[in-house]
């Protein structure tokens, strides 16, 4: 069997701390190798305590804080 492709999951964040939990737990949840799976979470300057949440309860997951809420394209 072949090796599965490296996967990033980009979630997009802005004051969305009470859906996380559910999020990253999905995720993690995926029948996938995690070791192939990168879970990224971009900040839109949120300040519910998302930051500090993920921080705390999900250390894996790569983190980019955004000073402000620049939105999605």
């Amino acid at each position: 069997m072949s090796e599965q492709p490296l996967v990033s999951a980009v979630i997009l964040n802005w004051n969305g701390r009470e859906y996380l939990a559910d999020c990253l737990d999905s995720l993690r949840g995926l029948d996938y190798p995690r070791e192939r799976l990168e879970l990224l979470l971009v900040d839109n300057g949120s300040v519910d305590g998302s930051v500090a949440y993920v921080r705390a309860q999900y250390p894996d997951v790569r983190l980019i804080e955004l000073p402000q809420n620049v939105g999605s394209c």
